[in-house]
């Protein structure tokens, strides 16, 4: 058996063992998923389905022509071409950052469901990231480096290749007379991953010939070790019904290597980046001991309150302020969205309950709090501040701004869909109307 057909019966038994049959093949124009795109032309079922997506980064004044090869390319095999464009910024996380983020954020707006995104990750790239990520700081999750799948968007990423070498991947290529692009950029040492592969990777293999499979094996440990770590953490914090929070209680009468463990764990629940040791074990502190009334411990946009005993896990959306400060009109027959990740809202009918229609008029005003509000609760006496509402039923306090508020005119008559206005009650047969609040975050702390 040739190099081809040994490379074909890996990437036909790879993509042979996945249950859906859709396929989205993310295509830069370089030679791994030049290779790749071939491969999967010559094992996929004709019932099968291909689609390829390119993203151009807008980084390198040849970006344009790529883009033009990748749809040569694409109309060559007859594939349809999904061609996204971002534009990276140089901000704190760094250019290749942000044009990784980027790009996988344009992977999860096209996915579809059970479809699975199939990149040209190889085996040089599995000891390249892996000692990228000791460089910069890893623990035993990064020591896993690329992982061959894992759930992503509506459906799978999947690495089929991450057994095939670079130098087999370029002799497939070779024989085949394939065309593919270089980007040039790639020499530049002056970014971290060229210089790991340029400078100190073929040192290494030069000393080590059999390095790759030695990194392949650190990885599979890795793995293993972290799904033990991950049973743990699961034992340790209990059947949770939402990873949003935790109680204190929880860390009780553990070691601190468990405590950090069940950190990691719930930090990786809520999609949030692991902070470095250091914030991780200054953070933990600040929570389990600081006398003060909401301690915090916050890494780039993440951040952990402590509120009355409990924890939660909040993202950059719902730590921020609240800077929508236009009123929204709302018609009352249909949904509306609130925007930045603070749900919908919707209004239901009933007879003889709710706020009355009779004194409402069919679109209403949308507010969020600036201060001073006031409302009389129904089944209530006296009028009372939303200050003190929120206090008395201990609605967490970053949350408190990102509470619709529901005018008529001037008259405060709901907040979302906690409380409405005593003196627009429905009474009797009267038609009437309650919000619903289709709410993106805890708003009540329940002891």
């Amino acid at each position: 058996m040739d190099d081809t057909q040994n490379i074909e019966a890996i990437i036909s038994k790879e993509i042979g063992s996945l249950v859906s049959r859709k396929f989205l093949l993310a295509f830069s124009g370089g030679v791994d998923s030049v290779v790749l795109l071939d491969l999967l032309v010559n094992v996929l079922k004709e019932s099968d389905a291909l689609r390829i997506i390119h993203i151009n980064h807008n980084l390198n004044e040849h970006s344009n022509d790529w883009a033009q090869f990748s749809s040569e390319v694409c109309e060559k095999y007859g594939l349809p071409l999904i061609c996204a464009s971002v534009e990276p910024k140089r901000h704190g996380k760094g250019l290749e950052a942000d044009a990784r983020e980027l790009r996988y954020q344009s992977f999860r707006d096209v996915i579809q469901d059970d479809e699975y995104l199939l990149t040209g990750h190889h085996q040089d790239d599995q000891m390249e990231t892996l000692l990228y990520r000791i460089f910069r700081g890893t623990g035993i999750d990064g020591l896993r480096a690329i992982r061959r799948e894992i759930k992503f968007g509506k459906g799978f990423l999947y690495r089929p290749m991450l057994n095939i070498s670079r130098e087999k991947i370029e002799e497939y290529a070779q024989l085949k007379n394939l065309k593919w692009i270089y980007d040039s950029s790639n020499d530049d040492s002056s970014y971290d991953r060229n210089f790991l592969r340029k400078d100190i990777i073929p040192s290494i293999k030069k000393r080590w010939p059999s390095v790759e499979n030695k990194v392949s094996r650190l990885s599979v440990i890795a793995e293993q070790n972290q799904l033990l770590l991950n049973e743990l953490a699961t034992e340790d914090v209990g059947q949770l019904k939402n990873y949003n929070h935790l109680d204190i209680e929880t860390l009780s009468e553990k070691s601190y290597p468990r405590i950090i463990n069940i950190f990691r764990f719930m930090i990786k629940k809520n999609n949030m980046s692991v902070p470095s040791m250091r914030v991780l074990n200054e953070g933990i502190k600040t929570l389990m001991h600081s006398k003060s009334k909401s301690p915090s411990m916050t890494w780039n946009d993440n951040t952990i309150r402590r509120y009355k005993h409990r924890l939660y896990f909040l993202n950059s959306a719902l730590n921020s302020p609240n800077d929508l400060s236009n009123e929204m009109s709302w018609d009352i027959k249909k949904t509306i969205n609130l925007g930045k990740n603070l749900g919908s809202i919707q209004a239901r009918f009933l007879n003889g309950e709710g706020i009355s229609l009779n004194r409402c008029p069919s679109n209403l005003a949308i507010k969020y709090r600036k201060g001073g509000e006031e409302i009389k609760p129904s089944g209530h006496k006296i009028t009372k501040s939303l200050k003190n509402l929120f206090q008395e039923n201990n609605v967490l306090p970053w949350v408190r701004d990102k509470i619709p508020l529901i005018y008529v005119d001037q008259e405060l008559i709901s907040v979302g869909d906690l409380w409405f206005n005593q003196d627009f009650k429905a009474s009797g047969n009267e038609d009437g109307f309650l919000i619903t609040w289709d709410k993106k975050m805890d708003v009540i702390h329940n002891s």
